[in-house]
């Protein structure tokens, strides 16, 4: 199983409960329900060791063609920078500078099913 290396015994039960069944999305290869665990995951997490957790078991199970680091690197080959990721964050998306790049981004993952 995952090694969780946490301090509090309560906050280990609940992310080996929400990592095991995420992990078995993943094996099964049900890739949409297992990116809606992944967001429920991210939006309680209180660790960045969560994220790495996360982008291993993507990466393991997906044979490399899933998980944060790839999608950084989609995200990059789109015209992205670097600064953007951080921009993003601290200025939110309605800006200028991020759009040619994203919907790039997100067209070449097929995230687009509609106009953005």
């Amino acid at each position: 199983m995952i090694d969780f290396n946490f301090n509090e015994r309560e906050d280990i039960l609940d992310l080996e409960f929400a990592f095991s069944d995420l992990q078995d999305l993943l094996r099964a290869e049900v890739w949409k329900a297992a990116d809606q665990k992944t967001y429920r995951i991210l939006m309680e997490s209180k660790t960045k060791k969560n994220l790495q957790v996360i982008n291993r078991l993507w990466q393991q199970t997906s044979d490399g063609h899933f998980g944060f680091r790839v999608q950084q690197q989609i995200y990059f080959e789109c015209g992205g920078k670097p600064e953007d990721l951080i921009n993003i964050r601290s200025k939110g998306f309605a800006q200028d500078w991020y759009h040619g790049p994203w919907i790039k981004f997100a067209k070449t993952l097929g995230w687009t099913k509609t106009r953005i």
